[in-house]
């Protein structure tokens, strides 16, 4: 049943597309309107919401590609000494993110989202100089603990909030890190309520951490 509906989400996309190439709609509209698409047939019962995660993911990659961004929209399975995650591969630029999150990140549910910055000698080779890879770790284990989570694993600034509207995430918590373990930064707030971008961040030993995921005031798509 899932094969026969990726067909006709298929054939709708490239309906919507070709709309989109005579300038009529926006690409905007196309991730809506597929949205809407895809969440009718959960309703219907036609397809699980985990294939309709992945279709989500699916549809907003290739109308990021037909925008003329070159992405990588396949999900892999990531085994690892923390657990089993998935992983996406999110190239802006010259520079390409990691995102790896367990659970349904598209459930009604706020999203709790991780942020780090990419570490060389902390991540690699464990550093006694720095924690980061004892803090890498800690979000990892803790994901898994509570089998939902995602961690922006980032090279370059400014660029987390990017790739949480192109994954089409509506509603976040935002963690931190301390010695004391996670805790929310400023509680639950929407990627659509435009504030957040200027006034929430996470401060953490790193100065320019808050730069990472809050550090856009808008979001060119």
């Amino acid at each position: 049943m899932e094969t026969i509906v990726l067909e006709h989400l298929d054939r709708y996309y490239e309906y919507l597309l070709g709309l989109y190439e005579q300038k009529m709609i926006s690409s905007e509209l196309i991730i809506g309107l597929m949205n809407d698409y895809i969440q009718s047939c959960v309703l219907a019962g036609s397809v699980t919401e985990k294939f309709a995660a992945n279709a989500r993911v699916r549809y907003r990659s290739k109308i990021r590609i037909a925008h003329g961004e070159k992405v990588h929209p396949e999900i892999i399975n990531l085994p690892t000494e923390y657990g089993n995650f998935k992983a996406i591969c999110h190239r802006i630029g010259n520079n390409e993110h990691l995102v790896i999150f367990k659970g349904d990140i598209y459930s009604d549910e706020p999203l709790p989202v991780y942020t780090h910055a990419e570490c060389l000698f902390g991540d690699i080779f464990h550093s006694v100089k720095c924690g980061c890879h004892k803090k890498l770790g800690a979000i990892l284990e803790k994901i898994e603990s509570t089998g939902r989570g995602l961690l922006l694993y980032l090279r370059e600034e400014d660029i987390g909030l990017r790739i949480l509207y192109d994954l089409d995430i509506k509603e976040i918590d935002l963690m931190k890190y301390s010695s004391n373990g996670f805790e929310s930064c400023d509680g639950v707030f929407k990627l659509t309520d435009t504030p957040i971008i200027k006034t929430s961040f996470c401060v953490e030993s790193r100065n320019y951490y808050k730069k990472y995921l809050m550090g856009r005031e808008s979001v060119d798509f």
